[in-house]
């Protein structure tokens, strides 16, 4: 009698395992020539409002969150005036699937039709490339590589949130192509500083210099 509910629930919670594991995985692509890749790029990863309310109220003080943000708006003018790249990423989930989710776990965060998608007003960045990406890693969009490739960048200032998850994915995806990956510490949130220290010693060991 149960044994087609009970089926179909043991799938469901595997493939929302498989989904949350493959939505977290970074990716893996050809590798560049840095020798020919001079130039430098800021990217911000996940600074919109669905997030950012979310340390906020529930993770930070309002004075970490300001000093943070403070520090992305400083290196963004930094890299307009150097006449580099500042490269702005928005995640909005993919697919009526990790939407209901996101919807049940997170109150929708992220999710298509979200009031919160856009970048966090306080932040003032003149943005030479906005992307969208719907998986922890930037690379997961193509966009992303033929922008780089298309301005020779080979070096990545990393910033943004969350740590743990799509900056620490995000830089490991450059890292796995052989770009020169450096993570600007305090432009950088995260749920759990111990989570984060231990992923900075991963991305130490795999090649990222972090800029404290």
């Amino acid at each position: 009698m149960w044994g087609i509910p009970l089926f179909i629930i043991i799938m469901l919670i595997l493939y929302t395992f498989w989904t949350m594991r493959l939505n977290q995985t970074p990716t893996k692509g050809e590798k560049i020539d840095i020798t020919t890749r001079s130039n430098k790029a800021l990217l911000v990863i996940d600074l919109q409002d669905d997030f950012t309310s979310n340390f906020e109220t529930d993770k930070y003080t309002p004075s970490y969150l300001k000093g943070r943000l403070d520090q992305v708006n400083t290196l963004s003018v930094e890299y307009n005036d150097a006449q580099h790249s500042v490269i702005t990423i928005r995640h909005i989930f993919n697919g009526w699937y990790i939407n209901l989710l996101m919807k049940i776990l997170a109150g929708g965060k992220g999710c298509e039709n979200s009031n919160g998608l856009g970048l966090d007003n306080r932040l003032k960045i003149k943005s030479d490339f906005e992307m969208i990406k719907s998986a922890g890693d930037a690379f997961s969009n193509p966009d992303l590589l033929e922008y780089l490739a298309k301005k020779n960048i080979g070096t990545l200032l990393i910033s943004g949130l969350d740590g743990n998850y799509c900056v620490k994915n995000t830089s490991l995806g450059a890292l796995n192509r052989g770009y020169k990956v450096e993570i600007y510490d305090n432009a950088v949130l995260s749920t759990s500083d111990t989570q984060w220290a231990k992923d900075k010693e991963l991305l130490i060991r795999q090649g990222a210099t972090i800029i404290e």
